[in-house]
């Protein structure tokens, strides 16, 4: 009797066991059919990330669009209140010009320079085969061209060292600052005036404003005049 009845519970406790392990066999599911639902899972997951991603663009780009007019306002705005901003940068860029194209450096007084270069110079128009007239004047212009080099009017003094050699082509000094100053001129990347295409000395308007400054110390040197 007892033997029965454990059988009994034995055979219950199998059926149990093999309802629990067929549970989920009766709605049988196909590998192809899991990764086709984990990928259509992540597409939804992808398509979420997407539109975020759009709708911030999308944001910036009308929030960058609307704060653009402000910025505009404002320039307008403040050009409106500064009428004389317009009118005044010209004059300001007219300075610097006229030291580039004299290569920049101190502005002196040439007055005795220019003097002693007119006198030797109606001296060899008078006497063009006079060696004296022609050496009295090309010593005249290398005078003036040391004084240029000195204050580091280095395209200014070029031309006088060009002169001198015309009345003087012999003449050293003129021959080795007119050389130094090409050369360095080179080496810095500026373009070398044409012989007669030289600028002007830059205009002296007198005082210990315009006197050359230490600064001058820090130029590169050139052969001196002996």
């Amino acid at each position: 009797m007892l033997e029965d009845e454990e059988e009994t519970r034995r055979g219950g406790d199998r059926g149990d066991a093999e309802i629990k392990q067929n549970r989920f066999s009766l709605f049988p599911v196909s590998p192809r059919l899991r990764v086709f639902c984990s990928s259509l899972l992540l597409m939804i997951r992808m398509k979420r990330i997407f539109l975020y991603s759009v709708c911030c663009s999308l944001a910036f780009v009308f929030g960058a669009c609307g704060n653009q007019p402000v910025e505009v306002s404002r320039n307008v705005a403040s050009n409106t209140n500064a009428p004389g901003a317009s009118s005044a940068n010209p004059p300001a860029a007219s300075a610097p010009a006229a030291s580039q194209a004299s290569g920049g450096g101190e502005a002196i007084d040439t007055s005795k320079y220019d003097a002693a270069i007119d006198s030797a110079k109606k001296q060899a128009d008078r006497k063009p085969n006079d060696l004296g007239a022609r050496s009295a004047l090309a010593h005249a212009y290398l005078a003036r061209a040391n004084a240029l080099r000195d204050a580091r009017q280095y395209r200014v003094a070029l031309g006088d060292y060009r002169r001198t050699l015309q009345y003087d082509p012999e003449n050293r000094d003129a021959q080795q600052n007119a050389a130094m100053i090409i050369m360095i001129m080179k080496q810095m990347g500026r373009e070398v005036p044409e012989p007669g295409q030289e600028p002007a000395p830059l205009p002296f308007q007198g005082g210990a404003a315009n006197r050359p400054s230490a600064s001058a110390s820090s130029s590169v040197p050139l052969a001196k005049s002996h």
